[in-house]
């Protein structure tokens, strides 16, 4: 069974859901530490336009599932101002921006929740199945390894294949995972700004078929 174990971005780029797609089991590794002015609560939109989810207690001593969101922030409102500004006439303007409204009227208490929240959503809206869980309710040996942590979540979920993003090229061994009976390859993802601006362009069966269109490595 193929497993992908990644933290959670708010509505990140394609090709995360690419990822997502690829695997039988994807794992929120939502119980690492929180990474200020990473990407958990930033992304971007077209025309370079920046956001960031307002927390109220970043601190890298804290677990992502740990860092809360400023609720009472004026971003939300001003958010739904720019996002009308920049998609009102893209084709999926209603559909995406309900599916914003409804992570936002929802209020988290985290930023893990909260992205956790968006992945699955725009997951359901591109007819992904992937079934989801997360780091912090699983039971597994941590250690000071990482890729070893990785490991023993593919054994607790008795996973033999582990797919992870192009980028832990540079952090994991193939002969490493596969000396402990797990096969590992790399996917070389699509890029692209938001999955928020991917989807409002759709059209949606489009976005569905590029989850597929990625080489692992």
């Amino acid at each position: 069974m193929k497993i992908a174990v990644m933290q959670p971005y708010f509505c990140p780029y394609l090709g995360y859901f690419q990822l997502v797609n690829a695997v039988d089991l994807f794992v929120f590794y939502d119980d690492v530490q929180y990474i200020k002015r990473g990407f958990v609560n930033r992304n971007t939109l077209k025309n370079e336009f920046k956001f960031t989810i307002p927390v109220s207690n970043a601190s890298t001593k804290l677990q992502l599932n740990e860092v809360l969101i400023n609720w009472d922030n004026v971003f939300f409102k001003d958010f739904a101002i720019s996002l009308r500004h920049l998609y009102s006439k893209s084709m999926n303007f209603d559909a995406v921006s309900s599916i914003l409204n409804d992570l936002f009227q929802s209020k988290p208490e985290t930023i893990s929740q909260l992205a956790i929240d968006s992945i699955t959503s725009f997951s359901q809206l591109l007819g992904v199945t992937t079934q989801f869980k997360r780091s912090s309710e699983l039971e597994y040996e941590k250690t000071e390894n990482r890729a070893l942590n990785l490991i023993n979540i593919c054994k607790a979920e008795d996973c033999d294949h582990y797919i992870n993003s192009i980028g832990g090229m540079d952090l994991y061994l193939k002969e490493f995972f596969l000396g402990e009976g797990i096969m590992l390859n790399f996917l070389e993802p699509a890029k692209s700004l938001s999955i928020i601006d991917v989807c409002m362009k759709g059209p949606l069966n489009e976005v569905s078929q590029e989850l597929d269109n990625f080489k692992l490595i």
